[in-house]
């Protein structure tokens, strides 16, 4: 076995500032970290992190031919 990365995701701030324009804010460093502040960043790590989880188990469920133990 090893922890070699599978995928990784990464947003960013001009991620957020799209985002922020569609919803009719100013896209600028100040909302930024208003998100930041308001937890935007564990958020999206806890939300992603559990969804990950229902991903992997989802695709193992529906992949024929494991190798079982």
């Amino acid at each position: 076995m090893s922890n070699n990365v599978v995928t990784q995701l990464r947003w960013t701030e001009e991620d957020v500032y799209a985002y922020l324009e569609f919803k009719g804010f100013k896209t600028n460093k100040e909302n930024l970290q208003k998100l930041l502040d308001n937890g935007l960043g564990k958020a999206l790590d806890f939300v992603l992190l559990e969804s990950g989880w229902d991903v992997i188990m989802q695709v193992i469920d529906e992949t024929e031919n494991l190798e079982p133990n």
